[in-house]
């Protein structure tokens, strides 16, 4: 008895699981090279609410207003002074005023580059116990002594 054989196929190359296998190989070949990537940033430790103990209190005795204008002119307390000698006249009224506090003013025109080498500065200032000066950001206009201006009024 002879069988009959089936007619002869030709074989076809299916292109979609071609293209499934080449995405697949794609997603695996990004997530690898964005875990090789080393992400530069500035680490960052965020402000946490101090409790009210802690909080230091302002007063026109205790306050060091230290202000960067636009013209890029330091002044503290309204006295000009030059940014080299920032840090030891700093070191020198903490030492003579442990409870003081630092009021941070830079003008709106200047970066913020000016604002983080200001805070740089002053986070080397230690009190006579060793502690860190608190530092309040003054984030609107402010004169000399440190109290807010009205707008318009700069």
């Amino acid at each position: 008895m002879k069988l009959p054989r089936p007619a002869r196929r030709r074989a076809r190359i299916e292109i979609i699981p071609m293209i499934d296998a080449i995405f697949f190989l794609l997603v695996f070949f990004m997530y690898s090279s964005l875990s090789m990537v080393h992400v530069k940033g500035m680490g960052l430790a965020l402000p946490r609410p101090a409790p009210q103990s802690v909080t230091p209190v302002v007063t026109d005795a205790n306050k060091l207003v230290v202000t960067v204008t636009a013209e890029g002119v330091y002044q503290l307390n309204g006295v000009p002074t030059l940014p080299e000698n920032l840090l030891s006249t700093l070191q020198q009224r903490a030492g003579a005023q442990p409870d003081m506090v630092v009021i941070l003013n830079v003008a709106p025109a200047r970066t913020t580059q000016d604002l983080i080498g200001v805070l740089d500065t002053v986070s080397h200032v230690t009190r006579p116990g060793g502690g860190p000066l608190p530092v309040l950001v003054a984030t609107g206009a402010i004169d000399a002594q440190g109290r807010a201006l009205l707008p318009g009024k700069e």
